[in-house]
C-alpha cells in the first residue's frame, strides 16, 4: 500500500515540511533565549533534617522573590498577560513556571534556568534571582540571630539583678556585720580570741573579738552562701556576654549564601522553538495519519 501511494507520501512529507518550516519560524512561533546559572549552598544552616541543598530549594522557591521579579520586569506586560483577565494570577503563575526553573541537581547543587524572548533580559533575571536569594537567606539567617540576641540581652538582664542583689546583700554584711572574708577572718579571730584566753586579757579587744565571732556564727552561712551565688552568677555573667556578642556579631554579617560555579551569561542562540524537532514532528505525524486514512480507504486491497 505504501509503495502504491509512495508518489502521495513524498508530496505529503515535502508539503508538510515546508509547512513546518513555515510555522515553526519567528514569524509564527516568538523565539526564546535561555540563560543559566549554577549554584551551590555555603553558610546555611538548616532548621530541621533537611540538607542544606534542600534549605537553598526552599528559599529559592519563596514567593517574595517570585513576586519581586514580576513586578521589577513587569512579566505581566512582558509576557502579553492582560492584567484584567480574573485568572490573570493563575496564568501568571503558569508561565512564570514554565519560563523559570531552579531544580537541584544529583550533586547537591541548584541549577537556575530562564527563559525569555530578550537574552538580556534573561540573563538579567537570572542575576536577580541570585541576588534576592542572598538578600532573604541573609534576612533568615539575621532574624534568627535577633531572637538569639534578644534571648541573650534578657538572660544577661537576669543575672544581672541577681548580682546586684547579691552585692547589696554583701555589703549590709561587710558594713553592718564586719564580715569581709568569712574563711580567713574566722580563723585568725578564733587564734586571736583564744590566745587573748589564755593570756588571761580581757576588756574591749576580747569583747570586740567574741562580738565578732558570734557575727560569724551567725551570719557567716548566709556570706558563704551568698559569696557561691555571686560567683556562678559572675561566671554564668560571663558566658552569656560572650554569647551576646556572638549573636549580635551574627545578627550584623553582611556575608553571600551561594557559590555561583556557573555565571549566568547573555545567550547568543535562541533555546526555544526546536525547528528540528518540530520538522520532524510534523512530517512524522502527517505520514503516519496519511498511512492510517489510506490503509482504511484501501483496506480491501490487502
Amino acid at each position: 500500500m505504501i509503495g502504491r501511494n509512495r508518489k502521495v507520501l513524498i508530496v505529503l512529507t515535502i508539503v508538510s515540511a515546508i509547512l513546518g518550516a513555515i510555522f515553526s519560524g519567528p514569524q509564527f512561533i516568538r523565539p526564546k533565549y535561555k540563560s543559566v546559572a549554577v549554584v551551590y549552598p555555603v553558610n546555611i544552616f538548616p532548621y530541621s533534617i533537611e540538607s542544606e541543598t534542600e534549605q537553598m530549594m526552599q528559599v529559592f522557591n519563596a514567593s517574595e522573590i517570585r513576586d519581586y521579579i514580576i513586578d521589577k520586569y513587569n512579566l505581566y506586560k512582558h509576557w502579553d498577560i492582560k492584567m484584567d483577565n480574573k485568572k490573570a494570577r493563575y496564568y501568571m503563575l503558569k508561565t512564570y513556571e514554565e519560563n523559570i526553573t531552579i531544580n537541584k541537581t544529583n550533586f547537591e547543587s541548584a541549577i537556575v534556568n530562564v527563559m525569555d524572548y530578550s537574552p538580556d533580559t534573561a540573563k538579567l533575571i537570572v542575576d536577580d534571582i541570585l541576588i534576592q536569594f542572598n538578600l532573604k537567606a541573609r534576612a533568615l539567617a539575621q532574624d534568627k540571630s535577633k531572637e538569639f540576641l534578644n534571648m541573650a540581652e534578657e538572660a544577661l538582664a537576669y543575672r544581672k539583678n541577681k548580682i546586684d542583689s547579691l552585692a547589696i546583700e554583701l555589703d549590709s554584711l561587710r558594713t553592718d556585720k564586719d564580715i569581709l572574708d568569712y574563711d580567713l577572718q574566722t580563723q585568725e579571730v578564733t587564734q586571736g580570741f583564744y590566745r587573748m584566753l589564755a593570756n588571761g586579757k580581757g576588756g574591749n579587744q576580747i569583747e570586740e573579738a567574741k562580738s565578732l565571732l558570734d557575727n560569724l556564727k551567725e551570719h557567716g552561712g548566709k556570706y558563704r552562701e551568698i559569696n557561691i551565688l555571686m560567683d556562678h552568677y559572675l561566671v554564668d555573667f560571663s558566658k552569656w556576654t560572650i554569647k551576646r556578642n556572638e549573636y549580635y556579631n551574627d545578627s550584623h554579617k553582611r556575608i553571600t549564601y551561594l557559590n555561583i560555579v556557573e555565571k549566568p551569561e547573555v545567550p547568543v542562540k535562541k533555546s526555544y522553538p526546536v525547528r528540528w524537532v518540530i520538522l520532524l514532528s510534523v512530517v512524522m505525524g502527517t505520514l503516519l495519519f496519511a498511512i492510517v486514512v489510506l490503509s482504511l480507504f484501501q483496506k480491501d486491497n490487502f
